[in-house]
């Protein structure tokens, strides 16, 4: 008698069933094979509602393919931590049984290259898949409501991914160091990115925002130095701090009428940045936004913006009565400051280098914070004696600054007003002046000489410190009360001559 034969085989749990079949005569043998308590072994996992919950993985690694069934109950959930460290396998495919995967489930599984999640899936845990350097192929399913913290954190071989319709929050570190990543699609219903979720993904080169979105969290894509062109849609009400700081590519930049605010340093270090024009609807804009955009020709505001203005280039508020920012590569090496400014903001000029010349006129009553920090091409500066305040650090680094003149509104000279202006030879401090603040001239290493007048009362700590070419000071009067170590580091010797002798 022939016999013909013919098998069929099915995983289910782990078990291999046999079908034997012969022409007339059929014969159903199973055979249950060792296969079953094998890959058993392999897992542990928990039982509840009839459901399993993987917890643990111990087998080999290489190409895991994930069981539908264990124990003869339906595998529901990845656990928390489950296949976490695991640096054997390579990729692994989850069964559509599946509708959680949990926080840290494949963490740091640093050989993994691909994984296959089904449509059964609504969620992905925190951290699910952070630190899969070699994870490249990942299509995510249709039925996620959110990307939540971390999931694809340091995933530096991840190169794209399509974020699905649905999706209306992307949480904090989603993406963060996905260096690999070149373009990323993010649908209309996405209503917030979270905290550095694409932060120093370099590779980023295209980018649309979905016109949902209301907020653009800190540092969300700080770092992407390949971003060259960037639209802001209508529905940001504010781009949070440092949120697209160090982009170094960006060239474009078109933030559409509805955005309002942008806080500390949202564009910091744009060095390509060119020109900057402000919608009518932004009404706050911290005096940060823009440092370090060292190729910033210019602000372009329009008439009917309640709260900025600009001329030739350079931002001021609606009255002009506040100097916001001057930009860095703005044509000229001189700039007069028009009449009516009564207050140049803080680090308004920080970092103009090729300014050579400023005029300060006497409308002007405040100087603030690091007005004119960095400002190394600067050789003189003339302060009117309509200023009565100079902020912290106003001139500090001014390193071609040889000479200086302090108007008679001034009473007290600032911490660190000429911090680190080395190209100065002489002071004079005029009769104004009852305190020198802490560190005022630190670091002045051609300073030679320093003149007191005899109402300086106070030298701040470290006024001087640091300054070794500096050999004699002079004041006359009562001895100034001083701080610690004012002197620190410099050769001086301190000489008290006559009032009449100034």
């Amino acid at each position: 008698m022939r016999i013909h034969l013919c098998f069929a085989a099915c995983l289910r749990d782990g078990a291999a069933w046999l079908l034997s079949c012969s022409g007339r005569r059929a014969q159903l043998i199973l055979l249950a094979l060792a296969l079953t308590t094998v890959v058993r072994a392999q897992y542990t996992y928990v039982q509840e509602n009839g459901a399993i919950t993987i917890t643990g993985y111990s087998g080999t690694g290489g190409v895991v393919t994930v069981p539908c069934t264990l124990a003869d109950m339906p595998v529901r959930q990845i656990g928390d931590y489950a296949f976490q460290q695991n640096v054997s396998q390579v990729s692994v495919a989850i069964p559509d049984s599946v509708t959680v995967i949990g926080n840290y489930a494949f963490a740091n599984c640093t050989a993994l290259e691909s994984v296959t999640i089904p449509g059964s899936v609504t969620v992905i845990g925190t951290w699910a898949f952070s630190g899969c350097m070699k994870l490249n192929g990942v299509s995510l399913p249709a039925g996620l409501a959110s990307i939540e913290s971390g999931v694809f954190f340091g995933c530096a071989g991840l190169a794209g991914i399509s974020i699905p319709n649905g999706v209306t929050y992307i949480g904090d570190y989603a993406f963060q160091n996905c260096s690999a990543l070149t373009g990323v699609t993010i649908p209309n219903s996405v209503s917030r990115i979270g905290s550095v979720a694409f932060a120093e993904c370099t590779s980023l080169k295209t980018l649309t925002l979905p016109t949902g979105l209301a907020v653009l969290d800190t540092g969300v894509f700080r770092n992407c130095r390949s971003l060259s062109d960037l639209t802001i849609p209508g529905n940001v009400g504010s781009i949070y701090n440092e949120a697209f700081a160090g982009c170094t590519g960006l060239v474009s930049l078109i933030m559409s009428e509805g955005v309002g605010g942008l806080l500390d340093h949202a564009f910091a270090g744009c060095a390509e940045l060119a020109r900057v024009t402000i919608p009518d609807s932004l009404t706050y804009l911290d005096h940060t936004a823009f440092t370090g955009c060292t190729n910033l020709e210019g602000f372009l505001v329009g008439g009917n913006n309640p709260a900025f203005s600009s001329v030739d280039g350079v931002l001021f508020n609606r009255s002009r009565s506040l100097l916001i920012q001057y930009p860095l590569k703005r044509a000229g090496s001189a700039y007069d400051i028009p009449g009516g400014v009564s207050t140049v903001g803080d680090s308004a000029f920080g970092g103009c280098s090729t300014l050579a010349h400023v005029g300060i006129p006497d409308s002007v009553t405040t100087l603030g914070f690091g007005a004119f920090a960095g400002c190394t091409g600067l050789t003189a500066i003339q302060i009117p004696d309509g200023v009565t305040a100079l902020g912290r650090y106003a001139f500090s680094g001014c390193s071609g600054l040889t000479s200086f003149s302090l108007g008679a509104g001034l009473s007290i000279l600032s911490e660190g007003a000429f911090s680190g202006c080395t190209g100065l030879g002489a002071a004079r401090i005029p009769s104004g002046i009852a305190t020198i603040g802490n560190q005022a001239f630190d670091g002045c290493t051609g300073l030679v000489s320093v003149k007191m007048s005899y109402n300086v009362r106070n030298i701040g700590d470290y006024a001087f410190a640091y300054c070794p070419h500096l050999t004699g000071v002079y004041f006359s009067g009562p001895a100034p009360q001083p701080g610690t170590d004012p002197f620190t580091g410099t050769k001086a010797i301190i000489y008290c001559v006559a009032e009449t002798g100034g």
